[in-house]
């Protein structure tokens, strides 16, 4: 707060008055909330929440600024797999503009999306590859300037236009304020098709784009692919349950592991080797997450990412949902 305070008493030596505030803070600390300590925790919170609050404090007299503009983030608004914490942190920032803006002062925030030539994900490369994998529309640095231009027009409107509003007709409820500019939620890909996997594409807010048609022949024949390897696995369980010993389920299972790898890396199933180290076969924190969840689809069995990413082959990771399955542990040197 106190460099805050410094850098704003300043402005009565500068050349000119204090125009604005940006807040442009970002800490990500990426961890499954059940292992989530508060250190974990609060490493995103403090730059958004208590940095922001610190320069509200240090502005909030000042009547003759222009805007006050705050980075925010999409997880905000529609979450993001291991960042419970960098999301509430962006939800604050949200509500704080509509906390501002009732009190008859400047604020805008800008819920940013991914950023693909400037910033954090520009330098990590693999991160880049991982949201291209998943359908993630990349954002370029000009939409970002954009969004700024429309948040300072934003940031000064009347409270009463923006305000955050809950209107309604005909019982159509929605929430609206307009000092909030949302970009880069959009994916590269139908949202009604396997291969999708962006966060929301769950997410009921969405639904109206699950009806969007596959546009190109590339796009339709990965959905079959995916939509056929579905429904191969769905009938896991009773292949499982018709097998006699424990190295013929543990193969199918890895077999069934690999299948599906294969659709979210978006490859051939060829390419998966069973025996290989998951993380040449480009396993990361996102895709465990995604295995996590299919694995507790078709076999009903609970396993931690944590499990997933130390596994050392595919094969490995069928004898550990095994010993899940059946409660024992089973040897697979014969069975892959």
């Amino acid at each position: 707060m106190a460099d805050v305070q410094r850098a704003v008493k300043n402005e009565s030596t500068a050349v000119s008055p204090l125009a604005g505030v940006i807040n442009l803070s970002m800490v990500l600390k990426d961890v499954g909330l059940p292992d989530m300590t508060f250190g974990d925790w609060i490493a995103p919170i403090e730059p958004k929440v208590q940095g922001t609050w610190n320069l509200h404090q240090a502005t909030v007299h000042n009547k003759e600024l222009d805007f006050f503009i705050l980075l925010s983030s999409c997880s905000g608004v529609i979450g993001q797999w291991g960042q419970a914490n960098y999301a509430a942190a962006n939800t604050f920032l949200d509500a704080f503009v509509h906390f501002r803006r009732q009190q008859g002062l400047v604020a805008s925030v800008i819920d940013l999306g991914v950023m693909g030539d400037v910033g954090f994900v520009s330098q990590n490369q693999g991160i880049r590859e991982n949201l291209d994998r998943i359908g993630m529309y990349i954002l370029r640095e000009q939409d970002l300037l954009n969004a700024l231009i429309l948040a300072l027009k934003r940031s000064s409107l009347a409270p009463s236009a923006t305000a955050g509003q809950i209107c309604g007709q005909n019982s159509d409820m929605t929430y609206r304020n307009p000092s909030q500019v949302l970009l880069g939620l959009n994916s590269t890909s139908p949202i009604s098709s396997p291969l999708n996997r962006v966060p929301w594409r769950r997410d009921a807010r969405m639904s109206i784009y699950h009806n969007t048609a596959i546009s190109d022949n590339s796009g339709g024949y990965q959905y079959g692919r995916a939509k056929a390897q579905s429904s191969q696995s769905d009938d896991l369980r009773a292949k499982l349950a018709s097998m006699a010993n424990n190295e013929d389920k543990i193969a199918a299972i890895a077999r069934s592991l690999a299948a599906a790898l294969a659709a979210f890396l978006i490859k051939d199933d060829d390419s998966i080797a069973l025996n290989r180290p998951l993380e040449q076969l480009g396993l990361d924190s996102l895709i465990a997450l995604e295995i996590r969840n299919w694995i507790r689809q078709k076999l009903k069995v609970e396993i931690s990412t944590t499990s997933i990413m130390q596994s050392s082959s595919l094969c490995r990771l069928a004898e550990d949902i095994i010993g899940l399955l059946t409660g024992a542990s089973c040897s697979t040197d014969a069975a892959c």
